[in-house]
């Protein structure tokens, strides 16, 4: 299901700016654990990491907020050791996988039984 087929009202802007700017920090966080994977110690690792946490700080206060800034800290303290993996990190994206379910902005968003976060 695409951001488009999403059931709302003509005067819901609020509501569909809601969900875009989610989505847009659920992909740059992805990005960012993309980028440390391909190459943990480089600097468009460093860079991704700033544009996750510019795009994550536009979201208002909520617990997804707080999961993903959890796990962009853990992102970067990958980079600052240059591993692609750790255990902090493994718990991190699996809490942001509970959060994304569990946010009304999301749920409309994953198909049936499958969350869309990485």
């Amino acid at each position: 299901m695409s951001v488009d087929t999403i059931h709302r009202t003509p005067h819901d802007t609020t509501a569909a700016t809601a969900t875009t700017e989610l989505t847009a920090a659920v992909e740059a966080v992805t990005a960012a654990l993309a980028a440390l994977r391909k190459d943990s110690g480089s600097a468009p690792v460093r860079r991704a990491i700033e544009h996750a946490t510019a795009t994550v700080d536009a979201l208002g206060p909520g617990v997804t907020t707080v999961v993903l800034r959890r796990l962009i800290a853990s992102i970067a303290d990958c980079h600052r050791d240059g591993v692609h993996q750790s255990p902090r990190l493994a718990v991190c994206r699996r809490s942001t996988l509970v959060a994304l379910r569990l946010d009304p902005r999301w749920a409309p968003l994953a198909t049936p039984g499958q969350a869309r976060a990485s």
